[in-house]
């Protein structure tokens, strides 16, 4: 019986050790060209993307540009196709990621995913989003009043417009600046799948656990072989 629970004991240590450790992954950069008012690029930021980007946040690069089927006119002024309101809330995400992506790109990500949520609320909802992610409001309004904004967003324009191949349709996601057709169609339907195809130890080719379906049954199992062997022991 001592030989039994030593084996049960052995075999949830090692499950409980393997359940801890990483492969080693570089980071992968995920661009994201959207509007703030285009529905599908809505549907994908909430339903599709920010469902996985808490998990995979340690391994993603997140690049937002937002301003889609909008042009730039010149002299910094734009027109989008849903009138001036749509020109201004891509400055509100573009002015918060300038500002915060590099100290907190959780927040800002909280941030985007907490304005997009209701149809009509956007300007109500902004500060309210800002704040409930710990992201100061006053200097992303100042960005967004004032030139630094307009700039921001005319380099949005810059990168859209001149994209290879070019962008006709919205969303588009590129993986480390390279577009491939195939990857974007499936990250707009499953974007789990998608940056776990590109998360790999480049000495292993293991990926993420969370990738894996033994993500949850590994840590389950320790627990049942340690439970088994408490009772053994009674």
């Amino acid at each position: 019986m001592s030989s039994i629970r030593s084996l049960i004991l052995l075999v949830a240590l090692a499950s409980f050790c393997a359940a801890q450790s990483e492969p080693t992954i570089f980071p992968v950069r995920v661009s994201i060209f959207y509007s703030v008012y285009c529905e599908n690029c809505r549907g994908f930021l909430t339903g599709k993307f920010a469902p996985f980007y808490d998990t995979f946040k340690s391994w993603i690069d997140l690049d937002l540009i937002p301003f889609g089927n909008s042009t730039d006119l010149g002299g910094f002024e734009f027109s989008c196709p849903e009138g001036t309101d749509e020109c201004i809330a891509n400055k509100w995400h573009t002015c918060t990621d300038r500002i915060y992506k590099g100290r907190y790109p959780k927040e800002v990500a909280a941030f985007v995913n907490c304005t997009l949520w209701r149809d009509d609320g956007f300007f109500e909802d902004v500060q309210k989003c800002a704040e409930e992610n710990y992201l100061t409001f006053l200097p992303i309004q100042h960005c967004v009043n004032e030139l630094e904004g307009k700039i921001h967003l005319a380099a949005n324009a810059a990168r859209t417009k001149n994209h290879e191949p070019a962008i006709t349709s919205y969303p588009t996601i590129e993986f480390n600046g390279t577009y491939d057709q195939e990857l974007h169609d499936l990250a707009v339907k499953d974007f789990k799948a998608a940056i776990c195809s590109q998360l790999k130890d480049p000495q292993t080719g293991a990926g993420p656990k969370a990738c894996n379906f033994g993500t949850m049954i590994t840590p389950f199992l320790s627990v049942l072989l340690l439970s088994l062997w408490i009772l053994l022991k009674l």
